[in-house]
């Protein structure tokens, strides 16, 4: 059952198409991250060994994208996308919605852009940029997979900087409206927000019980619908299609 989420989503269309096909249900969500692992899996796309988390106050992450996986946060392109956290409470299996942006603002050579993956490299043992106050899921326990682009927003084939430890964190805006540099931001309070950092997101991620272990799924829109639609009508996802709408950005093995 969604626990909460982000009152700017109302009218979300993504946010209401995943409503109808049952997303926010323990039966869905966990088909659909075993399909996209195994998947993401297949195309070299995982870090470590991630895993879905169902003891008691765990959560699980899941970043869904809505722009395309090379991409930056022009105009009105940024904060639409959306991150689930999974949390399970009691053996009930609590959602909680958020408003986010991950892709960055700034196109400065050589910026980074998350790639979609599956990632065991997260942690929740310190706030963002160690600002008191500024509770995170920050990246400290292993790499992530990005792409780098030039100014004008092209991939640089030659800068072989892919996998690494970043600093690619899920956090708060700080205040700020659009301040992504390949981080996913929560969208920044407003009277329709209601502080949706301090009275949702912290105390969410404060009361994880694997906070030393965190892993983060990213994924796009139309790879999400169509595992959740296959989830729905129990149906297999079509590999095919999946293999067309996944994973488009090159990722450079060296």
């Amino acid at each position: 059952m969604i626990a909460f989420y982000s009152p700017s989503l109302k009218d979300n269309i993504l946010f209401n198409k995943l409503k109808d096909l049952k997303f926010f249900t323990s039966i869905s969500f966990h088909q659909i991250w075993r399909d996209y692992l195994t998947l993401a899996r297949d195309r070299g796309r995982v870090i470590g060994e991630p895993k879905l988390r169902l003891g008691d106050k765990e959560i699980n992450v899941m970043g869904i994208r809505n722009n395309p996986e090379i991409g930056f946060n022009d105009k009105d392109s940024f904060y639409n996308d959306i991150l689930v956290i999974e949390q399970t409470e009691k053996e009930a299996h609590l959602f909680y919605v958020f408003k986010v942006t991950m892709d960055p603002k700034s196109r400065l050579p050589k910026i980074s852009h998350l790639l979609e993956q599956v990632a065991a490299s997260y942690t929740a043992l310190r706030p963002h940029k160690y600002v008191p106050g500024r509770t995170a899921i920050v990246q400290d326990r292993d790499n992530v997979i990005v792409a780098r682009t030039d100014s004008t927003g092209v991939i640089i084939n030659d800068y072989k900087e892919q996998k690494g430890l970043f600093g690619i964190n899920i956090h708060d805006s700080g205040g700020y409206l659009n301040s992504s540099m390949g981080c996913t931001v929560l969208e920044g309070d407003s009277n329709e927000n209601d502080n949706q950092f301090k009275k949702h997101f912290k105390p969410l991620i404060e009361s994880s019980s694997n906070k030393e272990e965190i892993d983060y799924m990213v994924i796009n829109k139309d790879a999400v619908i169509e595992l959740a639609r296959s989830a729905a009508y129990k149906a297999t996802p079509s590999r095919s299609f999946l293999d067309k709408i996944c994973f488009r950005a090159p990722f450079l093995t060296h």
